[in-house]
């Protein structure tokens, strides 16, 4: 018997010893290894399925109307507060964890702005600030956070942003919104009595406009 034979003999022999004493560690490892496959499929269909309907709720977001699947008796309406954080269907949390989650929290602090719940929208931007640090949407919560603040007459606060980022950033269309602004801050600082009409009303269109446009 060749040399080669004789070799190939003994490790067939091994390996059928070996197979024999650990069939059942074998085959239990291998049933795992394909329920961890099948479970890592379905988790990213799942996030799939999820990123595709967040990004079709955006679209109508920016409409300024409620996605059809919240609008359950099938006629387009208004947005609501309810329609951003209600779970588990909410727009909020059929983004998170998705692309689609920095522009629906983004959309939503808009809509707070819009509705003059400033101390909410806030902390809505702070969060994407600490959430989304080098996202896109993150100069454009800077500069409006500071603007909620503004409207909450915490001066100082928005004028200690909006100074820094004009300073710092690197975002020249986000550094002229905040330029304006520092100043608007450093007036109200010096003569209170100088404070503007609200600017809520036109904040949001704005803001989605500037998502839009991938500013």
């Amino acid at each position: 018997m060749a040399k080669e034979e004789v070799v190939l003999n003994r490790f067939v022999d091994r390996l059928e010893a070996f197979l024999g004493r650990y069939q059942v560690v074998i085959a239990a490892v291998t049933i795992l290894v394909v329920a961890i496959g099948i479970f890592a499929y379905y988790r990213t269909r799942l996030t799939t399925d999820r990123t595709e309907a967040a990004q079709s709720d955006l679209t109508f977001v920016f409409q300024r109307a409620a996605p059809p699947r919240l609008a359950k008796e099938g006629k387009q309406r208004e947005l609501t507060a309810e329609d951003f954080t209600a779970l588990p269907d909410g727009i909020l949390p059929q983004a998170e964890g998705t692309s689609a989650e920095p522009f629906a929290r983004i959309a939503y602090a808009s809509f707070l702005m819009e509705k003059g719940r400033f101390e909410p929208a806030a902390e809505v931007y702070a969060d994407i600030r600490k959430k989304f640090p080098k996202h896109l949407v993150e100069p454009q919560a800077e500069v409006f956070g500071a603007m909620a603040l503004e409207e909450l007459g915490r001066y100082e606060e928005a004028r200690g942003v909006l100074s820094r980022f004009v300073k710092e950033s690197k975002h020249e269309y986000w550094k002229q919104v905040a330029g304006e602004h520092l100043g608007i801050v450093e007036n109200l600082i010096k003569t209170p009595a100088s404070r503007p009409a609200t600017k809520s009303a036109s904040t949001a269109p704005a803001v989605l406009k500037a998502i839009e446009l991938g500013k």
